[in-house]
């Protein structure tokens, strides 16, 4: 996987993971969390929009399927989620970060609740995903960090492992 050819070790651990149409939550630490959770759970992500417009990155979000939401436009917002539901209506799997963005991974950002109502609109159940680094600091990505740097930092960091966790599912109409 890409997070591996980084030289990152993974360990995953938990939950078995539930079967069927899955919202799967993560909190968000690093630009790694993205093909760190593609790697465990397959599913189509959710990114901010400016993601569609960056290099390389964005032609491949797109292309995998990524829904795209657009946070400046808070009329937006009940299309993304429609979006969401008719995908786990039809079976299939949506990820997301609902902290909304990317934080130290020492402390953990408020949870946006407009994923949970495409899961509670589509009926399905909640797998939520808890993902960490150590070193802590190695891989997060937050502020204004450069993204070269934030590369650099994982490349060059020893020993530099992803812990992901999988609680138990939270079925439907339990979330």
């Amino acid at each position: 996987t890409v997070v591996r050819a980084f030289g990152v070790r993974v360990r995953y651990g938990g939950s078995p993971v539930a079967t069927g149409p899955l919202l799967v939550v993560a909190n968000h630490v690093s630009w790694l969390d993205v093909p760190l959770l593609a790697a465990v759970l397959p599913a189509r992500m959710v990114a901010k929009a400016e993601v569609r417009h960056w290099p390389v990155l964005g032609v491949l979000a797109a292309l995998g399927g990524t829904l795209f939401i657009d946070r400046d436009r808070i009329r937006a917002l009940p299309g993304t989620v429609r979006a969401m539901a008719g995908v786990l209506a039809g079976g299939g799997r949506v990820a997301v970060f609902p902290e909304g963005s990317t934080w130290c991974g020492r402390e953990r950002g408020r949870f946006r609740p407009a994923a949970f109502q495409a899961a509670l609109d589509a009926d399905c159940a909640v797998q939520p995903v808890r993902i960490d680094y150590r070193p802590a600091d190695a891989a997060a990505y937050v502020g204004d960090d450069p993204l070269g740097a934030s590369l650099w930092r994982v490349v060059t960091t020893r020993r530099l492992t992803a812990e992901v966790r999988l609680a138990d599912p939270l079925p439907s109409g339990r979330h």
